[in-house]
């Protein structure tokens, strides 16, 4: 799930059971007026769909496991898709500042994992060696840099993630941290703002680096904040970051089990500022998750009980349901927001 950077739409997958089958809509903060628009079917999406700067186009991977498919859909044009790639494992686009070139990763038997760049002028396609296997790539503000999640595989396992950034063009690849992140945001053109899981491994650590002269500042931990966010074994479960404040998932209690519910990203939801001093709990009840910031920081959009999506104000007031999943004609059962 995401938000338009420009409007009050809200991205998201609704998916039936075991995943198999999933499908992208698209949907207003106000649900009253906007109804829920449906863009793609397809038996799996590869990543969360990429908005581009101007609101008005998605870019997203389905399609069967191997044979996916990279697809631009207009926003407002439902049933109108531009197929830009397709073959082998698409996944995680995300464009460029300008909306001029997209980047992705794709794994096909033959090659294994790589990112790949498309210049949509003249749809001149670049790949992207690396000497990890990558993932999540995110263009910087000037398109200097390409940020992305590595790993190493040693037979059939991968090892822990690690952050890297590369050059367009190939040239230059730099390690910028080898612990585990969790999710990293580019703050300024050359800075990163990111976290990763720390020791003991409920917790997670905040830092802030610049990969031109690879110099790193740690923020704060989640272990120095109150007792009452994210502390016994389960801690902290998911971060969103923004150039301000991050947004996490906390939980002292053992996450439910089974179809109706993530295992691994409910709770309560917290907003923490960058210098880790100020500490806000959101919403209470331990069964929210996956927090996106809208695209003027205003408001926060996220799912309560894996089935409902709903809004807040940034201080955790106005808390509103946009939307009841489980009404949407998804194929299968348990139908959920993924």
């Amino acid at each position: 799930m995401s938000c338009s950077p420009v409007t009050a739409d809200i991205v998201f997958v609704a998916c039936a059971e075991g995943r198999i089958h999933a499908q992208v809509w698209v949907v207003g903060a106000n649900s009253e007026v906007t109804r829920p628009q449906l863009l793609l079917q397809s038996w799996i999406v590869g990543g969360v769909p990429a908005w581009r700067n101007d609101g008005r186009m998605l870019a997203v991977s389905g399609g069967e496991p191997g044979a996916q498919a990279l697809w631009l859909l207009p926003v407002g044009t439902p049933g109108k898709r531009i197929r830009l790639a397709k073959g082998g494992n698409i996944f995680d686009p995300n464009w460029s500042a300008d909306g001029t070139r997209l980047v992705w990763g794709r794994w096909t038997e033959k090659r294994g994992e790589r990112l790949e760049i498309i210049r949509l002028a003249d749809r001149t396609m670049t790949p992207l060696e690396t000497s990890v296997e990558p993932g999540f790539p995110q263009w910087s503000p000037t398109g200097r840099w390409i940020s992305f999640f590595g790993s190493r595989r040693e037979g059939q396992m991968a090892s822990v993630r690690g952050l890297y950034v590369i050059s367009p063009d190939g040239t230059q690849e730099k390690r910028v941290d080898s612990r585990p992140i969790i999710h990293r945001v580019w703050v300024r053109p050359d800075v990163i703002l990111y976290a990763h899981r720390a020791k003991p491994a409920a917790e997670c650590a905040f830092w802030e680096v610049n990969v031109n002269t690879g110099h790193r500042l740690e923020l704060f931990r989640t272990g120095d904040l109150p007792k009452w966010i994210g502390g016994g074994r389960f801690g902290t479960n998911w971060v969103r970051l923004s150039p301000y404040s991050a947004l996490l998932v906390a939980t002292n209690k053992r996450p439910r089990r089974g179809l109706r519910s993530n295992p691994v990203s409910e709770g309560d939801i917290y907003r923490v500022d960058l210098d880790g001093k100020k500490v806000r709990r959101l919403t209470g009840g331990g069964r929210d998750g996956t927090p996106c910031w809208s695209g003027d920081g205003s408001r926060i959009v996220f799912v309560r009980g894996g089935k409902s999506i709903w809004v807040m104000n940034a201080d955790g007031s106005g808390q509103k349901k946009i939307l009841d999943v489980s009404v949407l004609s998804v194929t299968g059962t348990n139908r959920g927001v993924n």
